[in-house]
């Protein structure tokens, strides 16, 4: 089931190959972290 998962989100990283889609990408996931640093997710 992560496994699966975890393949999925490598395949929408690797179809995110834009720089647009990479700098959101990146945004999105450092957001979380710091959320999740924060405990508010």
């Amino acid at each position: 089931m992560i496994k699966k998962a975890m393949q999925k989100e490598k395949q929408q990283i690797q179809t995110a190959t834009t720089s647009d889609d990479w700098s959101n990408l990146v945004l999105d996931i450092e957001q979380r972290m710091k959320k999740m640093i924060r405990g508010e997710g």
